[in-house]
């Protein structure tokens, strides 16, 4: 099960797409955004705004008062979007795919954000956390960012 989850985020963040992805979705312009911090409000919502189902995004608020810093990003309710692949072509992603393969792009762009939780329309939300995508999946979280990491390997 881990390796099928494990998958389905390198696929969907490999969605992301490198050097000839459109400019809302290209990883290359994430990573202009590389070690940012919560407190940066234009950097986060510049993230947020250049990741799948960035076309659903209501608003976003950054919890800086205290630690763990959390970024909460709120949704119209969806359940699947459309993604466009570095050759051009779409694919659908479903929510939770959309949901953590977010959360692990934030968390490996901005260094000081501990919990992601996303507000889909009036749905529970939907919390990940920094140390757990970390005991999940290592040092991947890290290497998302890594001089477009993705783009070697996919």
């Amino acid at each position: 099960m881990k390796k099928l989850i494990m998958f389905s985020i390198l696929t969907l963040l490999g969605l992301v797409g490198c050097e000839k992805a459109t400019p809302v979705t290209s990883m290359t312009e994430l990573l202009n955004y590389k070690d940012s911090y919560v407190g940066d409000n234009s950097a986060v919502g510049n993230i947020i705004g250049r990741l799948p189902a960035h076309e659903y995004l209501d608003s976003f608020e950054l919890q800086t008062s205290q630690e763990p810093y959390e970024i909460t990003i709120n949704y119209k309710l969806f359940d699947e979007a459309t993604v466009e692949l570095e050759d051009g072509s779409t694919s659908k992603a479903s929510l939770n795919e959309i949901l953590q393969g977010n959360s692990m792009t934030i968390l490996s762009l901005v260094k000081n954000a501990e919990i992601i939780n996303f507000k889909v329309g009036d749905q529970d939300t939907v919390t990940f956390d920094r140390a757990t995508l970390v005991d999940n999946y290592g040092k991947l979280l890290e290497s998302i960012s890594e001089e477009c990491y993705l783009c070697k390997i996919l």
